[in-house]
């Protein structure tokens, strides 16, 4: 016989002692059968195998250990990333704006140029870059004239005479974006009332022969 454990005998003191060593047994898988005797002297013997001599000797039922707990790791996080909503900033999430600036690069402020037929070649520069569904539009005298995708604009028909041009971007749903300096530029043409002057070399009469 191989004794467990020996405890002197039941006082209060011991109750509490026993109650200890009972859950250590308890909590062992090695031991199949735990055998409690109590010997003349009331000392209380605990035991894999059945003592001999003894009078008072019981086999002792011990509940089922207790099943491991589970870890953190064993769960499936997967499930609770999916239940698991974490609020959003929404300035943060929308895009920030991007700042367009515009300017003339031709005519020069305060050029002069020669034009019979009134036409006007005027060329913008944009940066960074027009986005999908911006367009340039080039303002004379105040009143927009041409629109268009791309940063070279021709306008027609131009009296002669002093204008400003001004040019702009607007997006899709027709707000303004970015606008130019203004540029003054001076058109020069001959009118119908005021014809160019004929070619002097052509006012001589003709030789005799």
């Amino acid at each position: 016989m191989r004794p467990l454990a020996v405890l002197p005998r039941l006082v209060p003191r011991s109750v509490s002692m026993f109650l200890v060593v009972f859950s250590c047994f308890a909590s062992c898988n090695a031991v199949a059968d735990i055998y409690r005797s109590v010997a003349p002297d009331g000392t209380v013997t605990f035991s894999d195998e059945p003592p001999s001599g003894h009078a008072a000797v019981e086999r002792v039922e011990l509940p089922p250990p207790p099943a491991s707990p589970t870890r953190s790791s064993d769960l499936d996080q997967s499930s609770y990333a999916e239940d698991l909503e974490f609020p959003t900033d929404p300035e943060a999430s929308e895009q920030a704006p991007i700042d367009l600036a515009i300017s003339i690069l031709s005519p020069a402020n305060d050029q002069a140029l020669r034009s019979d037929d009134g036409s006007m070649a005027v060329e913008v520069a944009v940066a960074p870059a027009l986005r999908p569904g911006d367009v340039v539009e080039i303002l004379l005298n105040g009143r927009a004239v041409t629109r268009s995708e791309t940063q070279v604009a021709l306008l027609a028909a131009v009296d002669r005479g002093t204008h400003e041009l001004v040019a702009r971007i607007v997006d899709p749903d027709g707000l303004e974006v970015a606008i130019s300096s203004p540029v003054t530029v001076h058109l020069l043409r001959h009118s119908s009332a005021h014809p160019p002057p004929a070619n002097p070399a052509n006012n001589f009469p003709p030789r005799e022969r």
